[in-house]
């Protein structure tokens, strides 16, 4: 049993009403909220049928996980007890509503589809058919707009007309929507929007001006403090401050002054101020009596702070009657906006209901549309479900939205049996429409837990994932950066609880390195890997314990397109990776086989798929082969139709290909996609196939990855092969993510998002130095909470033209960009397990440290404003990293020295600057290189000669098929074309066959239970259909029963652990195979497949057993027949299982 904290007992014991638990990167959360479930449902005093509680998971990987964890707790303690209870809450566990907001509106839908006007079997629209709908709804509203000519439509129009394209107005009303969508009523949120532009409030009273008033404040406090660091910086030398501090003081006065009117939110004085403000000119008397250091650095800051300053022209650039005049132009336009939005709103889903087709979002609108009426009051429904839940618990509190809070709400007993788990700082994907202030408002609205009290807030900030030293630079850095200013939370520092001993190492690395021509940061990164990998550092806790390998690493990007460049780059040193890339079905040689051969099964006449699929180990033709069919053929007819053809002619290998490939076509008829290729993996046997390829586990994955694709083509509108190979080829699958398996040895590469919930020995975060995005170039700006933002059409030019309502909808949309930027950012970092390293890539390392040290003077929480104009993480992260005690080179090369401020840090950084080396000079030696260059004709000629005269090394390769069975590596080959192709019993003349007779040993064997009487199990077997009369009858009864009392089979039977019958694949170098080829031939590899009749764990190792029922034939002669065959049995099990195999 785990050694809770206390605050972990209290969020697992407290039932008594509502929990809102703020669970910290690494704290836990998810055992808790396994344990409050498992303890909920095994308390037989205070009983809680499984069927009662309602359990709201991220995904349905999470979902079902959680389901096998509970599931295993009942069993365990069912085990223990033999309670009924116990066995009730097994069975009613199969149905509980342990599942993800989409999974729980679903099915409420269809069990009360008749209250809605929809049908049961309602699908669920995939990405594509979904663009389709809107596409098709959003021409029709636009078209029918233009034929009425209405005059705010027309204004509308050309507002956002561009080159006579419409094109950004349908995004406007598509985007507007869809942000619309995850409020609770879409319509009446949109009517709130018309009421920014309503000209009768005074702007004084209009929320369009709180973002624009905040962000001047910030620009002015960042250049405040900049202003009061070069004070700082003069006041060293007396005779410089004396010089200077009018100046600067002016300065300030000036700044404070326009800081004043953005507080108390004056705009007319702002707007006057900032037009008519004026610095005085920098002094140059009594220059060269000043300490130049101190001069520059003075002359630096203020020549930014000007710089900054000039900046408020870009936000306050309107008087009030140009805000007014503007929201009066605005004003209809914004009014009609809506009204198409709501129209498209309402024509999209009339079109879905007709077709009984649905979104995700669509499905939880109709599920709230169950649970409320248009005011909002509960239906008897919702009072039913509200009755009969006993608790709703609900992980990720943080990524919900106003629609999924609401339904939450809903089926709760008004609110007194909510169970939130959650944690803000971890919330990335507004992207996806999550509103992590949500889950803010909650937590500001509750007090702390007293473990009586409800409802209440808890925090868990104990973290067993990492070493003190990370956890105590996650807290340094964010406590400086994560603030409710920036990050619209306060930061919760994390409390370093896991068990690691104490070691010298560097556990917190920054390497900030100047970009060179010839060697890229991908490059430098793989070199890093190999040179940390050749260090020997342990990692590990206890007797986990081990030297760090590939798979302890893992690298991180801000986004996915660096991936393969970091792959490729590590891949040239020779050290494994993997990497989610998305889509990517043409990655891997086993995804492209199997689209080959699903392209073959839809079109066999398609050439080029159908030759890789002949080629490829599945079916083992050579080229040899595929030029012999081709040559007797007509080229210009389709390859099938060659094979065809060869096939009635004959050949043995095209007639069982022809036959295999319409067997699998008849297969599919009727299958779902997942249903498919689960059958096509077991009748091809591809699993162990591509196993045989190298990096099984990864290889596996990526199979995986196709079955989940098929799953999710299975839960849209279509059915068929053709139309899931469309779908593969479609940006639907882009989602998916192939080549990662989480327990290979290999690096990981992936981006930020992909690692949240994981958690890595070594974290290597890359790309600091890159911009974390473009250029937005909208003429429009869509906010939740401040509708939409248009610039103004200058009347003659058409020129777009910049409003304060453009300006306020922008302002607000970076600021959340900001926060959670620094949240993607805080995921980062808490990735790390026992060493993070922080690699950025700038220009000029000295110009990018001297722009951060304006930010960074002081120990207060990095300001603001540089945190919104910061275009890089770099950026965020290095003003507070300047102020660690280790970062004096930082601080030297930024001009601060070790005047710049230090803030107390507990932890050890290690600090790396890495600057461009000079180049050679190379002049030198030209002419010597010329005079080699004189020289260069005979090894020319000879490269020549040596081309011309090329024969082609592999060429006797050509004739060696790719795949072998095993058992035909015996003296004596049977050929495969006959086996199991035994007449049927009324076309035989006599008894089986000696052929016969042996491989019913074999099938008896495999099914017998060797410690169960002989007769009974073999009339068991006659009885069941197993085995004929007439088989039974043949059957050699005294060898195996001769064998069954053998010393081997008591051997087998006393083993903790016997398969039979395993299959394998492996690949073994050609020349073990062939003898006669060239021995350099060795690297090359053929895939061997065979299957092991028996095998047993003895002494903690393997034995291998083969069963043979040839006759005539000594043990010596046996041995020498079978030998190889069993060797390669033996080195395959060894492969498969990890066992060292004794005896074969």
């Amino acid at each position: 049993m785990p050694n809770w904290t206390n605050e972990q007992l209290k969020a697992i014991e407290g039932r008594k009403g509502t929990l809102l638990v703020s669970a910290a990167a690494g704290s836990g959360k998810t055992t808790v909220l396994v344990e409050r479930v498992i303890r909920r449902l095994t308390d037989e005093e205070n009983r809680c049928p499984a069927n009662e509680l309602v359990i709201v998971t991220f995904t349905k990987a999470a979902a079902a996980q959680m389901k096998d964890k509970i599931n295993l707790a009942l069993r365990e303690k069912q085990a223990s007890t033999d309670s009924r209870w116990l066995r009730q809450q097994q069975l009613l566990l199969q149905s509980a509503k342990i599942c993800t907001i989409d999974s729980f509106c679903g099915d409420l839908v269809r069990e009360n589809f008749h209250q809605l006007g929809i049908s049961a079997d309602f699908r669920v629209l995939d990405e594509r058919d979904s663009a389709q709908y809107e596409e098709t709804a959003l021409r029709e509203v636009l078209d029918e707009q233009y034929s009425q000519g209405d005059e705010d439509f027309l204004l509308l129009s050309d507002n956002f007309s561009s080159g006579g394209s419409d094109f950004a107005l349908g995004e406007a009303i598509k985007k507007l929507a869809l942000q619309m969508s995850s409020m609770p009523f879409p319509s009446k949120s949109l009517d709130k929007l018309v009421s920014y532009y309503d000209s009768s409030v005074p702007m004084a009273e209009s929320p369009l001006l709180v973002p624009v008033y905040q962000t001047v404040g910030d620009l002015l406090d960042f250049c405040i403090h900049a202003t009061m660091q070069s004070i700082a910086v003069a006041q060293a030398h007396e005779l410089s401050y004396q010089l200077l501090q009018n100046t600067l003081n002016g300065d300030l006065l000036l700044l404070s002054e326009l800081k004043k009117y953005a507080v108390e939110k004056d705009w007319n004085a702002l707007y006057e101020g900032v037009v008519n403000r004026s610095f005085s000119r920098f002094p140059s008397a009594g220059k060269k009596e000043i300490d130049p250091d101190i001069w520059e650095r003075v002359k630096f800051i203020r020549k930014k702070v000007r710089d900054y300053a000039d900046k408020l022209d870009d936000y306050v650039f309107v008087s009030e009657a140009d805000f007014n005049e503007d929201r009066q132009m605005l004003e209809p336009v914004v009014r009609k906006l809506i009204e198409c939005v709501k129209l498209y709103s309402e024509n999209l889903l009339k079109r879905k209901m007709r077709d009984n087709a649905f979104t995700f979002n669509d499905v939880e609108h109709l599920a709230l549309n169950l649970l409320v009426d248009e005011n909002g009051t509960k239906t008897e429904l919702a009072e039913s479900l509200s009755e009969h839940y006993a608790e709703i618990m609900v992980d990720e509190y943080q990524d919900t939205n106003e629609l999924q809070d609401m339904i939450f709400s809903t089926i709760s007993k008004t609110e007194k049996n909510l169970f939130f788990v959650g944690d803000i700082k971890q919330s990335i994907y507004r992207f996806r429409q999550a509103m992590p202030e949500i889950f803010l408002r909650r937590r500001s609205a509750l007090p702390d837990f007293d473990g009586e009290s409800y409802p209440a807030r808890l925090s868990l900030s104990a973290n067993f994932r990492c070493r003190k030293p990370i956890a105590r630079a996650v807290n340094y850095v964010f406590d400086q950066i994560m603030t409710e200013q920036s990050g619209d939370v306060v930061y919760e520092p994390l409390n370093p609880l896991a068990p690691y001993e104490e070691h010298e190492d560097n556990d917190v690395e920054l390497i900030l390195r100047e970009q060179i021509e010839t060697e890229s940061e991908a490059d430098f990164v793989a070199k890093y890997v190999k040179t940390l990998l050749n260090s020997r550092r342990k990692i590990g806790i206890g007797d986990k314990e081990h030297t760090v390998t590939p798979g302890d690493i893992c690298i991180l990007t801000r986004t996915k397109k660096r991936i393969p460049d970091y792959a490729a780059a590590l891949e040239k040193l020779g050290i494994r990776s993997v990497g989610t890339i998305e889509g990517d079905l043409n990655g891997t040689a086993e995804l492209k086989l199997v689209l080959s051969l699903l392209r073959v099964l839809d079109n066999p006449l398609s050439d080029i798929p159908l030759a890789a699929v002949m080629l490829s180990p599945m079916f083992g033709f050579t080229t040899d082969d595929l030029a012999k069919i081709r040559a007797s053929s007509n080229r210009k007819e389709p390859l099938y139709r060659s094979v065809s053809s060869f096939a009635k002619a004959g050949n043995e290998a095209c007639r069982a290909f022809s036959e295999r490939l319409n067997a699998l076509r008849r297969i599919e008829i009727g299958m779902g996609a997942e249903e498919f290729l689960r059958r096509l993996f077991d009748e091809t046997d591809l699993e162990a196939i591509v196993c045989a390829m190298g990096e099984p586990q990864l290889r596996l994955a990526n199979l995986r990855s196709l079955l989940t694709l098929a799953n999710q083509f299975d839960a849209g509108t279509n059915c068929g092969l053709r139309a899931f190979l469309r779908f593969l080829d479609s940006s639907d699958c882009k989602g998916v993510n192939f080549n990662i398996a989480e327990d290979c040895d290999a690096v990981k590469i992936m981006n930020i998002h992909k690692s949240k919930g994981l958690e890595f020995g070594v974290c290597i975060l890359c790309d600091l130095g890159s911009r974390s995005g473009g250029m937005d170039m909208d003429y429009w700006k869509v906010s939740k909470t401040l509708g939409i933002g248009l610039m103004r059409r200058e009347p003659l030019s058409n020129r777009p033209m910049k409003t304060l309502q453009y300006l306020a909808c922008s302002l607000e949309s970076d600021r959340l960009d900001i926060a959670e930027e620094i949240r993607v950012q805080y995921v980062a970092l808490t990735r790390a397990k026992e060493k993070l390293c922080l690699i950025g890539t700038v220009k000029n390392a000295e110009k990018t440290l001297q722009e951060a040290s304006l930010a960074c003077g002081g120990t207060q929480p990095i300001p603001t404003f540089w945190l919104q104009k910061s275009a890089t993480t770099l950026g965020l992260f290095l003003p507070a990293l300047m102020r660690h005690k280790d970062s004096l080179e930082l601080r030297l090369l930024a001009g601060v020295g070790e005047r710049g401020s230090v803030k107390a840090a507990d932890f050890a950084m290690q600090v790396s600057v890495l600057r461009q080396t000079q180049t050679a000079d190379l002049t030198e030696g030209t002419a010597a290189e010329q005079r080699n260059t004189c020289q260069t004709d005979e090894e020319l000629k000879k490269q020549m000669l040596e081309r011309m005269n090329y024969v082609y090394p592999y060429s006797v390769l050509s004739r060696v098929v790719a795949k072998r069975q095993a058992s035909g590596f015996a003296d004596v080959h049977f050929d495969e074309r006959f086996f199991a192709s035994s007449k049927p019993a009324f076309l035989q003349s006599g008894g089986l066959s000696a052929a016969q007779k042996g491989t019913l040993t074999h099938k008896f064997l495999q099914l017998c239970d060797f410690a169960l009487p002989l007769e009974e199990q073999i009339a068991g077997f006659v009885q069941s259909g197993v085995m004929t009369e007439t088989e039974a009858k043949e059957l050699k009864k005294d060898e195996i029963q001769a064998f069954l009392h053998s010393d081997l089979c008591k051997r087998i039977s006393a083993s903790p652990h016997v398969v039979k019958e395993k299959k394998f694949a492996m690949l073994m170098p050609v020349t073990e195979i062939y003898p006669d080829l060239p021995e350099w031939l060795s690297e090359e590899k053929v895939v061997v497949q065979g299957m092991v009749d028996l095998a047993f764990e003895e002494d903690g190792k393997m034995v291998v057993v083969d069963y043979k029922t040839d006759h005539g034939v000594d043990e010596a002669e046996l041995l020498k027949r079978h030998s190889q065959q069993l060797k390669i049995y033996a080195r395959a099990l060894s492969q498969c299982t990890d066992y060292e195999v004794k005896q074969a």
